[in-house]
């Protein structure tokens, strides 16, 4: 039988930045739409220019949760790995 080694502190550190980082690019990108937003609202009206703009940030819209959707996935299954493995070597360690 294989044995599987790791540093469980490691493992639950590594899921809470992993979290805190998807939760900060959250926060970038929300920053980039409203900077989006207000130069197709106050600068750029109109033309070719405000049409891909337009269409760029539609698209940026569409990322809207889904890093912090991510970050908490990951952090999630990380502690179920650490549970499953508790529970499989009966908290030996």
């Amino acid at each position: 039988m294989a044995e599987l080694k790791f540093q469980e502190s490691y493992v639950t550190e590594q899921a809470a930045d992993i979290k805190k980082k998807c939760d900060a690019l959250e926060k970038g990108i929300d920053d980039y739409r409203k900077i989006l937003s207000q130069v197709t609202e106050k600068a750029i009206m109109k033309g070719v220019t405000y049409e891909a703009l337009e269409t760029f940030n539609s698209l940026v819209e569409e990322l809207d949760g889904k890093l912090e959707e991510v970050g908490t996935d990951i952090k999630e299954e990380l502690e179920k790995f650490i549970s499953d493995v508790d529970t499989a070597d009966n908290y030996t360690f």
